[in-house]
C-alpha cells in the first residue's frame, strides 16, 4: 500500500492527525492541543501556559468561538468534573500556572478568603490600580487636574483630546466622572 504523504502528523504526540471539518489539523486531539501550549517543567515548578491569556494573566484558549480558561480545563483533564459552586485555584498564586499539582478546588468566599490572606486583592494588582498608577494611563494626575479647570473654563472635549493626545472618551469620563473620580 502507497502511504498518504498528506498525512498530517500532531505537533504534540507524533500520531496522525485525522481530518475533521474545523479542526485546527495540527493536533490529533484537544488534549494534545491544549498540553503543547504549556511549558512543562519539574513537579514542584509552575508550567506556564504560553497560549492567549486574559488581562489578569490567565490563561484562554477557544474551542468553536467559545472561550475557556486553561488551568480550568487541565483541572478538569487531570482530576475530572468540576461542581458547578467551585472554582480552580492556584496553590502558587500564579495565574498562568497550569501544573495539575498546583491545583485545587474552593468555594468562591474560601479563595477571596486566600486571597487577601496572601495580600492579593485588587488594589495591589497594577490592572486595577487607578489614575496615574495604572500602568497604561497617559495622563498623570496634574493633567486630570488641567483638564477638569479647562472643562469648568468651556474647553471642547475635542480641544482637550487633542492637546493631551488622548481619545474623545478619555475626557468625556474624565467630565462625566466615569474615571478620574479620586482627582
Amino acid at each position: 500500500m502507497a502511504s498518504n504523504n498528506h498525512t498530517k502528523i500532531c505537533k504534540k504526540c507524533n500520531q496522525p492527525v485525522p481530518t475533521i471539518s474545523g479542526s485546527h489539523g495540527k493536533y490529533c486531539s484537544l488534549i494534545c492541543r491544549l498540553w503543547a501550549k504549556i511549558e512543562i517543567g519539574q513537579q514542584k515548578e509552575c508550567w506556564e501556559w504560553k497560549g492567549a491569556k486574559d488581562r489578569l494573566d490567565y490563561g484562554r484558549f477557544s474551542i468553536n468561538r467559545k472561550m475557556y480558561g486553561a488551568h480550568r480545563t487541565i483541572y478538569g483533564i487531570c482530576y475530572g468534573e468540576i461542581p458547578y459552586n467551585l472554582e480552580v485555584c492556584h496553590k502558587c498564586d500564579n495565574p498562568s500556572c497550569c501544573n495539575p499539582s498546583h491545583l485545587f478546588l474552593a468555594t468562591h468566599a474560601d479563595n477571596m478568603k486566600d486571597m487577601v490572606k496572601k495580600n492579593r486583592q485588587a488594589h495591589n494588582n497594577p490592572c486595577f490600580q487607578e489614575g496615574e498608577k495604572h500602568p497604561r494611563s497617559s495622563l498623570t494626575n496634574t493633567d486630570v487636574e488641567i483638564i477638569k479647570l479647562k472643562l469648568k473654563q468651556g474647553f471642547s472635549q475635542t480641544m482637550l483630546s487633542q492637546i493631551f493626545n488622548v481619545g474623545i472618551h478619555t475626557i468625556h469620563y474624565i467630565k462625566t466622572g466615569r474615571t478620574w473620580k479620586h482627582i
